[in-house]
């Protein structure tokens, strides 16, 4: 049940925090610096969402190389 939802967990946080911080980031009115906390929270929710589909695509190798 953990594993269906993870994806689309991890989607939805880098996709939320994406926007978020495309929009802070080309707004116009940019003066302030990038929170960063918030900028932390986004790079963590980065590497985990690569580190998840690195590590699927690895396991789906191995499984299509031995069943070959």
């Amino acid at each position: 049940m953990r594993s269906s939802k993870l994806p689309v967990a991890s989607i939805f946080l880098v996709l939320v925090f994406g926007v978020k911080y495309a929009v802070t980031y080309f707004s116009p009115e940019r003066s302030a610096q990038l929170d960063p906390v918030f900028t932390g929270i986004l790079e963590i929710a980065i590497v985990a969402f690569i580190i998840y589909y690195l590590r699927m695509f690895v396991k789906w190798a191995y499984n299509y190389r031995k069943a070959a």
